[in-house]
């Protein structure tokens, strides 16, 4: 979304294509226009882009971070594109009805551990759950458990949301927690404050650390951030444990985490 804003200072008229285009409803930049495909005569121009290297009518942002992984992804998409512009979270415009309807006569969290990656260091290890969720029902929280799993936390409402209605949810919580993940990067933009879990990839590479608004929970490992190490962001094997031991940097306390939880939600 900053990328986009920046393009639109830049240009009289600017097509957005993306897959997800269901993030960026509301957008109040008149300029802006977002496509869900592109029709025969843009795929041919973008194809001739591609094979001469061009960037006349297309800035193909596919790839750019995967070459460039050693950096924040905005900062990555910013020297692609040659912008200026400062890196900031998102903007997310909700409307009047989505924000109403994330407002409960409880209090409670939003809770996400799906990870859509089958490596080892993109989970979490070493956590009760039921502990935690038991620590936030004792406090007077009600927590809703999102994602496609099929088996929720005891403890926990199970909410099966498509994307704005997680958005909404969301925006509604006093506390999220979980993976490294689009919801914990919706939390993130909205100013929810945040636990999030990290394994090999680099906080700061997906964060801006003067903005974000809760912990990172990321134990030692010797061989810190190794997801970045490789080419093209090939999957990597942990140095360690290989693929089906428990990393280091993925494997946490449940006490420490109540303690963090606590110490947030006490501010």
């Amino acid at each position: 979304e900053p990328v986009i804003e920046a393009l639109s200072k830049k240009y009289s008229k600017l097509y957005v294509f993306s897959k997800y285009n269901v993030v960026f409803e509301n957008y109040p930049i008149g300029n802006v226009i977002f496509k869900n495909k592109l029709n025969f005569t843009e795929k041919v121009i973008m194809n001739l882009e591609r094979i001469f290297k061009t960037s006349i009518w297309f800035k193909n942002l596919d790839g750019a971070y995967e070459r460039d992984p050693k950096c924040h992804l905005l900062e990555a998409y910013r020297r692609k594109l040659s912008l200026d512009f400062t890196l900031r979270y998102p903007k997310l415009y909700l409307t009047q009805s989505e924000k109403l309807g994330s407002k409960m006569d409880r209090k409670y969290v939003v809770l996400h551990l799906e990870s859509f990656s089958g490596k080892n260091y993109r989970m979490v290890y070493g956590i009760s759950w039921e502990k935690v969720v038991e620590f936030f029902n004792n406090a007077g929280f009600m927590v809703y458990q999102i994602g496609k799993e099929k088996q929720p936390i005891e403890g926990t409402i199970y909410q099966s949301t498509n994307i704005r209605d997680m958005i909404s949810l969301i925006n509604g919580a006093s506390l999220f927690v979980g993976i490294d993940s689009g919801p914990s990067h919706i939390a993130a933009s909205i100013g929810i404050p945040a636990v999030i879990f990290f394994g090999a990839v680099n906080p700061q590479f997906r964060h801006l650390m003067e903005y974000f608004n809760g912990e990172i929970l990321q134990p030692y490992c010797e061989y810190a951030f190794c997801y970045h190490e490789s080419g093209y962001l090939k999957e990597v094997s942990c140095k360690l444990v290989g693929d089906n031991g428990i990393p280091p940097c993925s494997k946490h306390d449940t006490t420490r985490v109540i303690n963090k939880i606590g110490v947030i939600l006490s501010k």
